[in-house]
């Protein structure tokens, strides 16, 4: 699975090339892309040329209920870009308990590690095709790697936001009256 823009700098074309690779071990293998954008006809006949365009479901912008049930359904969440600040849908996808393949750049390296997924040079589809073969190939290591994902989602929680800044207001006010 894909969440997010679909544009040049989110190399989701890296993610489809990975697919195809995939496709050789993987015959059932299956992307799901959420998001619109103005890379979305290019990536469609990229999947065209490559012979997989019925491994591919574009199911364009979700929200809400619908969002969250394509999360659930997912198996692995990858992730190229190299233009991610924060990137929520790792968020989402790690929350949702699926292992992560991303690309080891800023915004996804932050959150995304050994025990929560992949981290691999940006732009290669094939070290990303293996890392998807692997995971598709041990459930065990997918499912403890979703999970431990899911288990530090747990600090951004509202309660644990809310009780980080309390925090970090107790201290401010604490040092104001000490001087």
């Amino acid at each position: 699975m894909y969440c997010g823009r679909l544009a040049p700098e989110k190399k989701i074309d890296v993610i489809i090339r990975a697919i195809a690779k995939a496709r050789k071990d993987i015959p059932e293998i299956r992307l799901v892309i959420l998001g619109i954008g103005s890379s979305e006809s290019d990536l469609r006949l990229l999947a065209k040329k490559l012979n997989i365009e019925d491994k591919i479901n574009f199911l364009g912008y979700l929200r809400g209920k619908d969002l969250a049930e394509a999360y659930l359904s997912g198996d692995v969440f990858a992730i190229m870009s190299t233009s991610e600040v924060h990137s929520l849908a790792v968020m989402q996808a790690m929350s949702s308990a699926m292992p992560i393949v991303a690309a080891k750049s800023n915004g996804l390296k932050e959150h995304v590690g050994p025990d929560t997924g992949f981290l691999i040079k940006p732009g290669d589809f094939n070290e990303l095709a293996k890392r998807l073969i692997y995971l598709y190939k041990n459930r065990n290591i997918r499912v403890r790697l979703g999970a431990n994902g899911k288990k530090a989602m747990e600090n951004f929680s509202p309660s644990a936001v809310a009780d980080l800044w309390e925090r970090v207001y107790k201290k401010v006010i604490n040092d104001y009256n000490m001087c």
